[in-house]
């Protein structure tokens, strides 16, 4: 797996996975119907690890307990065909008590202004502006006229040798520049099982 994060442009950031995972994620979405999660074959393996005991159901299904820091979970996961584990369940049972040193490590500081700067610079730039001038984001729900460009990278290849997200800062941050100089915002920048995309809008509050 490659993770990278790309950007930096009036400090605007994005943070981008690459790698077998992709293909594998894309093969759980075939296996997930609605309102249902699926997790790889790869990934059942290392929580199947986690697993102390594992009871098999006449059905197929796995079951077991598995201690966590928040309590005590009871899973139950189903075979497929593919190879792929759908969850059936996931059902809290119990709750471990905690050191105060085990609680202060689970607080989440949300009022630290430097970690919050941080999370922004990853946020869209639209919902950013708006949180800045403390006002709601319900206007941006609103319906409105764009121009959109697709661009694809034919130089990013997920299964050959250039598969390295970081080869791509270079041209993303030209990417950044030039869409920000013609007024464009960055609506997605992505790599998935088809390529690396590009998405530009023209007319987006920003």
């Amino acid at each position: 797996m490659c993770f990278g994060v790309l950007g930096g442009f009036e400090n605007r950031w994005e943070c981008l996975i690459s790698g077998p995972c992709i293909h594998q994620l894309s093969g759980c979405l075939d296996d997930a119907p609605s309102k249902h999660a699926v997790m790889s074959r790869r990934c059942a393996r290392i929580v199947r690890e986690a697993f102390p005991s594992i009871e098999i159901k006449p059905s197929d299904s796995l079951v077991s307990e598995l201690d966590v820091t928040s309590g005590r979970y009871t899973f139950s996961l189903q075979a497929l065909p593919s190879g792929n584990y759908r969850i059936e369940a996931a059902t809290f049972v119990a709750t471990e008590g905690f050191s105060p040193f085990q609680e202060a490590k689970l607080v989440c500081k949300w009022n630290d202004k430097e970690r919050s700067e941080l999370i922004k610079s990853f946020v869209p730039l639209p919902i950013a502006d708006q949180l800045d001038q403390g006002t709601d984001l319900q206007y941006l729900a609103e319906i409105r006229e764009v121009k959109t460009m697709f661009m694809k990278w034919d130089s990013y290849d997920s299964n050959g040798k250039h598969r390295d997200l970081l080869e791509l800062q270079g041209c993303f941050y030209q990417a950044q520049r030039i869409l920000h100089n013609s007024g464009a915002y960055l609506r997605q920048f992505l790599v998935d099982d088809k390529g690396c995309v590009l998405i530009a809008c023209w007319g987006m509050p920003h």
